[in-house]
């Protein structure tokens, strides 16, 4: 499973964070990041990003969960 997400920092950007973990829970990877100055939307589809390039160096099949439904719902739309 992928889990993304970002905050904010205020004026200083929003970071992009995210963890990729077997189906029992153990943690594979982790990774972090600064996603700029964008807006929530921007920043949260920049952390899925990067967690699929994360997923796509396991080669493995995964399951994506994060919390801003407009990203969700572009990603089931593609």
């Amino acid at each position: 499973m992928l889990n993304f997400d970002v905050s904010s920092f205020g004026d200083l950007g929003r970071g992009a964070i995210g963890v990729l973990q077997h189906q029992n829970g153990v943690i594979l990877k982790k990774y972090c990041g600064l996603a700029g100055m964008e807006t929530a939307n921007e920043a949260e589809m920049k952390s899925l990003l990067q967690g699929i390039i994360v997923v796509e160096e396991f080669g493995a099949r995964w399951i994506t969960e994060g919390d801003l439904m407009n990203v969700i719902k572009w990603c089931k739309d593609m």
